[in-house]
């Protein structure tokens, strides 16, 4: 079916889901598909700097009534939207037949590893036509509730996540120079727990005046993402003296990557990706292991680290040996 479709709209709110289309628009645009890129007029934040930054010089904002005209006259549509959003898409457009009674073939899928919400994720896009699938784990559990529920399963396709390469870079060796901390807009919650993970951070460039060591926001303090941040790192250390080696860099992580030597982050995608660049990686576990931090995911990867050490040798031992492989279709465990 696919080898005759021509046109594909692609459906994003945040820059999150926008970076996660842009891997599938290269991929379509090198098989020749037209693309286009439509915002909902729903809850979304994307500003000049996020749409760069993801790839893309410009995307269209529309009516929900207008993007779902857009929608009908597509080939595909490819939806990054929230799962609640993607229930209420592929209803509408469920009711809307084209004079030639076909209709868009519809595919969802995550922007990211899935922390929560996982059952009810996948049953507000079970409607699709095409459900992109992270992880073998998911793939078992969305297969299990298909089953109990009496739903079909053969819309779901085991892709892994789009921003990472089929074949992973070689671990870079070598004294560990640039750290960066990736950190997430709501992971921790709490201001406190926050302010703790900062001030370990700080402590760590104390401790290695040698190396850099990079805060990367997850966006300014004037942009928003589809989670919110409430605690923004830019506000917490207002006013603190700061170590020399230490700075605030809003440099996407995918650009920061080929300078980096060690990631550092409680649960953030973006460790995923430095494994796939070659970065040693240490996923803080200073607060424990928890849903809510999302880390309960990487349990079995061999990265959970945690800076109470005075040497902070278990982050530069962190071992990237198959992490990556569970978000990928490869993956044979």
């Amino acid at each position: 079916m696919i080898d005759v479709m021509s046109s594909v709209l692609f459906l994003a709110a945040f820059d999150s889901q926008l970076k996660w289309c842009a891997r599938l628009r290269d991929e379509f645009a090198r098989r020749g598909f037209g693309w286009d890129v439509v915002v909902p007029d729903i809850r979304s934040a994307l500003s000049i700097d996020q749409i760069s930054a993801a790839g893309f010089t410009c995307v269209r904002s529309l009516p929900w009534e207008q993007m779902l005209q857009a929608a009908t006259e597509a080939d595909v549509v490819i939806s990054a939207l929230s799962g609640p959003q993607n229930e209420t898409l592929s209803v509408d457009l469920g009711d809307r037949v084209r004079a030639d009674g076909s209709a868009p073939v519809l595919i969802t899928g995550w922007v990211g590893v899935i922390i929560e919400n996982t059952t009810a994720g996948y049953l507000n896009r079970c409607a699709s036509d095409v459900i992109s699938v992270n992880s073998r784990g998911n793939l078992q559990q969305f297969r299990s509730v298909a089953a109990c529920l009496g739903l079909p399963a053969d819309n779901l396709l085991l892709t892994g996540l789009p921003l990472l390469d089929s074949a992973r870079r070689p671990t870079r060796e070598g004294p560990i120079r640039r750290v960066l901390f990736a950190d997430q807009p709501t992971v921790p919650q709490r201001r406190e727990d926050r302010l703790f993970l900062y001030e370990r951070l700080l402590d760590y460039a104390v401790h290695h005046p040698d190396r850099k060591v990079v805060l990367k926001p997850r966006h300014r303090l004037d942009e928003d993402t589809f989670h919110r941040m409430r605690h923004h790192p830019e506000s917490s250390l207002a006013g603190r003296a700061l170590p020399g080696n230490f700075m605030i860099d809003y440099t996407s992580v995918t650009e920061q990557l080929p300078e980096t030597d060690l990631v550092l982050s409680v649960s953030s995608t973006a460790c995923l990706e430095a494994i796939d660049h070659g970065c040693r990686v240490g996923l803080i576990l200073d607060l424990g292991v928890h849903e809510k931090l999302g880390n309960h995911v990487f349990v079995n990867s061999g990265l959970l680290r945690t800076f109470r050490t005075s040497s902070m040798n278990p982050l530069e031992r962190s071992q990237t040996t198959s992490i990556s492989a569970l978000f990928s279709k490869n993956n044979s465990s």
